[in-house]
C-alpha cells in the first residue's frame, strides 16, 4: 500500500531542507536513463493518448510548448520505490489568455491537495518557461528554453537550512538528446535532463518530450540514500489530449489551527510550554476539513483528542513501553491524515498524556471548494 499522500508530500518538502546534506553520485559523462528504473504503470488506470510525435533530430532546438484551453495531461505518480500502485490524475488547461497558462485539477482530491500544499502539478505556468510554484517557493529551474542537446544551465535553489536559516544550493542542469524515449508504450524523441549539485550528487532526473508538450518521466532522488536508483518521487506521463471537456476544481485552503504541545523532562531547554487545550472554528462555507494529527509518547501513553462541534470525541493515541538506555530505538509516534466533510462550528483540541516525553501536533485547514465547467470545443 502506498504511503498517505500528506506524509509523502511532507517528505518531499523535508527533502528541500536536506538537499545539501547527502546525495547519490553520478558520472556527468553518462546520460541519465531515468526510465530504466520506472515501475510498471498500473494496467487498469485510464490512459490518455499522446498527440502525434513531431520529428526531432539531434541538432534541433525546441522552444516552449503551446497549450490551449482543453489541453489535458494524464499523469501517474509514485511516492517511493515501495509504492507499487501509484496514483492517476488528469489536469487540464483552463485559461490561456495571459502570459501564463492555468492548469487545474479534474478531481476533488487533487484540488484539495493543491490548495493545501501548492503542488507543482497545477496552478499558473509561465508560457515562456513553464515556471510555476511549489511548496510556497519558486519552481523556475526545470526548463530553460530553447532546449538542445548538450545545453547546460545553473540555478541557485534557495533552501531552508535545518539549523541556520536560508541556504543556497547551486544545481547544474544538463540536456541530452534521446531519439527513442519510452513513453507509456510509445517511442518518442526528446531530451533527458539531469540536475546535479556542485558535489556531483544527482537530485533530479527528468525529460522533455515535444509530442507531450511537457515531461515524460520526472524523478526526485532520495538524498538520504547511497543507492543512485533510490528515488523519493516518480511522476510519469500517461499522455496528452486536446478538447477535453468536463468539470474542474480550484479550491482554497484556510488554516484553522496549528497546535503543538510538548511535555519533556526539561522543557526549558526546548523553550516551549505545554499547551493543554485549544479551540478553533470551521466556517459554514467550508466543504472539507483536511490536515493531520501527530501523537508521540516515550515511556508512557499520550492522547490527542479532537472534539467536534457535535461533541464527538476522537482520540489519537500513542503508547511506548520499551525502555532503551542507548536510545537506539526511538518511537516513531502515530501520524493520522485527516480528510473529511467539514462540520461547521467550534472544535476543541485536548492533550492528555502520562509519559516521560509527549508531543501533540495538530494542523488542519478548511477547504473551500469551487467547481467550474469546460464546454466541448464545438460550443466554446
Amino acid at each position: 500500500m502506498s504511503p498517505p499522500f500528506h506524509r509523502a508530500v511532507f517528505l518531499i518538502a523535508l527533502m528541500l531542507v536536506a538537499l545539501m546534506l547527502a546525495g547519490c553520485a553520478v558520472d556527468p559523462e553518462d546520460p541519465v536513463e531515468a526510465s530504466d528504473t520506472a515501475p510498471d504503470p498500473v494496467p487498469e488506470r485510464p490512459q490518455i493518448i499522446a498527440r502525434d510525435a513531431p520529428g526531432l533530430a539531434v541538432d534541433d532546438e525546441v522552444g516552449p510548448p503551446v497549450w490551449e484551453v482543453g489541453t489535458a495531461f494524464g499523469q501517474h505518480y509514485y511516492y517511493g520505490p515501495d509504492d507499487t500502485e501509484g496514483r492517476h490524475v488528469t489536469t487540464v488547461v483552463v485559461d490561456d489568455s495571459g502570459p501564463s497558462y492555468f492548469l487545474a485539477a479534474t478531481d476533488q482530491r487533487l484540488a484539495k491537495e493543491e490548495a493545501m500544499w501548492d503542488l507543482p502539478l497545477v496552478g499558473e505556468f509561465d508560457k515562456a518557461t513553464l515556471a510555476t510554484t511549489a511548496f510556497g517557493a519558486a519552481w523556475d529551474w526545470w526548463f530553460d528554453f530553447p532546449l538542445h542537446d548538450g545545453k547546460t544551465w545553473k540555478k541557485d535553489l534557495r533552501l531552508p537550512d535545518l539549523f541556520d536559516g536560508p541556504s543556497v544550493l547551486e544545481v547544474t542542469f544538463t540536456v541530452r538528446y534521446d531519439p527513442e524515449l519510452d513513453s507509456n508504450g510509445q517511442t518518442l524523441p526528446g531530451f533527458h535532463i539531469s540536475g546535479t549539485t556542485s558535489e556531483n550528487f544527482l537530485l533530479f532526473a527528468y525529460d522533455y518530450v515535444p509530442a507531450i508538450g511537457w515531461y515524460d518521466h520526472f524523478y526526485w532522488y532520495d538524498v538520504f540514500g547511497d543507492d543512485p536508483d533510490q528515488w523519493l518521487f516518480h511522476g510519469m506521463s500517461m499522455g496528452v489530449k486536446t478538447d477535453w471537456s468536463g468539470t474542474y476544481y480550484i479550491d482554497e485552503a484556510r488554516k484553522v489551527i496549528d497546535y503543538e504541545s510538548i511535555v519533556y523532562p526539561d522543557p526549558i531547554d526546548l523553550e516551549m510550554e505545554p499547551k493543554p487545550a485549544a479551540t478553533f472554528n470551521v466556517s459554514d462555507e467550508a466543504a472539507y476539513l483536511m490536515g493531520s494529527v501527530f501523537s508521540f509518547a516515550y515511556l508512557g501513553h499520550n492522547s490527542v483528542v479532537l472534539v467536534t462541534p457535535s461533541d464527538e470525541a476522537r482520540s489519537y493515541d500513542a503508547t511506548h513501553t520499551d525502555f532503551d538506555p542507548t536510545l537506539s530505538r526511538w518511537p516513531e509516534g502515530e501520524h493520522t491524515d485527516i480528510d473529511e466533510t467539514a462540520e461547521a462550528g467550534t472544535w476543541r483540541v485536548v492533550h492528555i498524556g502520562a509519559a516521560v516525553s509527549q508531543i501533540a501536533r495538530v494542523e488542519l485547514h478548511e477547504i473551500i471548494e469551487n467547481s467550474y465547467d469546460i464546454a466541448p470545443s464545438a460550443t466554446r
